[in-house]
């Protein structure tokens, strides 16, 4: 998938902002819920009755945002492959770019389907209710998401993608 008009660049690098915040945040406010804090930075965060309901919408939102990121990030690997191949000249070795794109992509499907476990499992439950492994689990699977962000602005900085559908040169710090 690629945005129209006169450039003709990908929309990926535009769609993946919306799920990073949203899912940072709803994290973010659950850790806030769950740990004591100085008055001064209570006050600035939802009431406790209203936390828990504002980080599931959060993760509601990340997740559903998460869908135009997954499927615009496909097309753009896709169309990056079949225009590049897969692998190096001697036709066995995958490319260092391709093997990012990879641990990129299962980095995040592994981060959305463990959110979307916690998500289902945490709508069943009354409200304001966080459990111990629900909120580990949004921590470890938001700090993957993070590191596989950094993957993302790898492969953009540093092999192309987004740029001009990961190109065969890098992009060279001035």
């Amino acid at each position: 998938m690629t945005s129209k008009g006169a450039a003709s660049k990908p929309l990926h690098p535009a769609t993946v902002h919306f799920p990073i915040a949203f899912i940072f945040l709803a994290v973010l406010l659950d850790v806030f819920s769950a740990v004591p804090l100085p008055k001064a930075l209570e006050t600035c965060l939802p009431s406790p009755h209203d936390s828990p309901q504002a980080t599931y919408f959060l993760l509601s939102l990340g997740l559903l945002t998460s869908i135009p990121a997954v499927l615009s990030g496909v097309a753009q690997a896709k169309k990056t492959i079949a225009k590049q191949g897969l692998h190096e000249v001697d036709g066995t070795t995958i490319k260092l770019k391709f093997k990012a794109l990879i641990g990129h992509a299962l980095i995040n499907d592994v981060v959305i389907l463990g959110l979307t476990f916690v998500w289902w499992k945490r709508r069943s439950l009354p409200a304001g209710v966080l459990e111990l492994w629900m909120l580990v689990t949004e921590v470890v699977l938001a700090a993957m998401q993070l590191f596989a962000a950094g993957i993302g602005g790898k492969l953009v900085y540093q092999f192309g993608f987004g740029l001009a559908m990961g190109g065969q040169k890098s992009v060279k710090s001035v």
